[in-house]
């Protein structure tokens, strides 16, 4: 017989032979997906490496004889900043400690300012929402107290962000005027919602990062956490978490938040500061002349 009947040992053979081959397959895409992705990572930590201003993309871009390159560069044109000319050098001996805050304003900035305040040390706020008189309040008092003040967003989600590039800049814009209303500044470093890398931006990170680097921003990720909007946290295991993630790296970048549930951070920011200022540590706030801080 020319064809395996059904049930027989031959049929059984040639169906797990085709699910091997559609498995294989799978694989295949998966990795070919994945590999993309990373390469369009790789692209965005290259092109920081590699450059030390933005100023010359954006004099390429807006001086090429066609023009816009795509209609989104049209929008929001008052939503551009300055960039240095050149970064911030790392020297061998520098050992610096970037305390950031994501989520704000909400009803612990005020602990957190007030413990900064206290400890003389400054910091990030990344702030996201606060169109408010009160939230409005809170993010000047972020600036004149010499803290620096970041977008992370307004209201979307991350699915509803990172549905198109209109909508991330549709978002961002929002925030950038809420703050520049508020703070009397042009707020020009930026986290991206989720991180750089997460599976909503994936089909439109490359070509986001890239936009948003024309306008002039900064995006910074975080090589260290404090976990304090774990589940079940207390301020003991926020401190173990900011010590153990940030072990021997000469450029801390810990992540924390600006949350009504994270009511633990404010509470074990003292001992965090002391430890890495004793392990001989300086804390500053972020700012845009030094080198981004990006997943790797």
């Amino acid at each position: 017989m020319n064809k395996a009947e059904v049930g027989s040992v031959q049929y059984f053979r040639r169906m797990i032979t085709v699910i091997t081959l559609v498995i294989i397959a799978v694989l295949i895409v998966l990795l070919l997906f994945v590999s993309r992705n990373l390469k369009s990572v790789k692209a965005d930590l290259d092109y920081y490496k590699t450059q030390s201003s933005v100023a010359a993309v954006n004099v390429e871009k807006t001086s090429m004889q066609d023009g816009e390159i795509y209609p989104y560069q049209s929008l929001y044109p008052d939503m551009y900043v300055d960039v240095p000319k050149e970064r911030t050098k790392l020297l061998d001996a520098d050992r610096f400690y970037y305390l950031t805050f994501t989520g704000g304003p909400s009803t612990e900035t005020e602990k957190i300012l007030d413990t900064l305040k206290k400890e003389k040390v400054k910091a990030t706020f990344f702030v996201y929402g606060g169109d408010t008189q009160e939230g409005r309040a809170i993010m000047k008092r972020i600036v004149d107290e010499g803290h620096t003040i970041g977008i992370y967003g307004y209201e979307s989600t991350q699915s509803q962000v990172y549905e198109s590039i209109d909508t991330y800049l549709d978002d961002f814009c929002k925030e950038f005027r809420v703050i520049s209303e508020a703070t009397g500044i042009k707020p020009a470093v930026f986290k991206f919602q989720g991180g750089t890398t997460n599976k909503y931006n994936a089909l439109i990170r490359q070509q986001l990062s890239s936009e948003m680097i024309r306008r002039g921003f900064t995006y910074f990720d975080w090589n260290a956490n404090s976990g304090d909007n774990f589940a079940g946290e207390t301020t003991e295991s926020i401190i173990n978490n900011a010590i153990e993630t940030g072990t021997e790296k000469r450029r801390i970048f810990l992540q924390m938040h600006d949350d009504e549930s994270c009511t633990y951070t404010a509470k074990a920011l003292p001992e965090i500061i002391k430890y890495f200022q004793d392990a001989g540590y300086t804390f500053k706030p972020i700012t845009n002349d030094i080198q981004p801080m990006a997943f790797e």
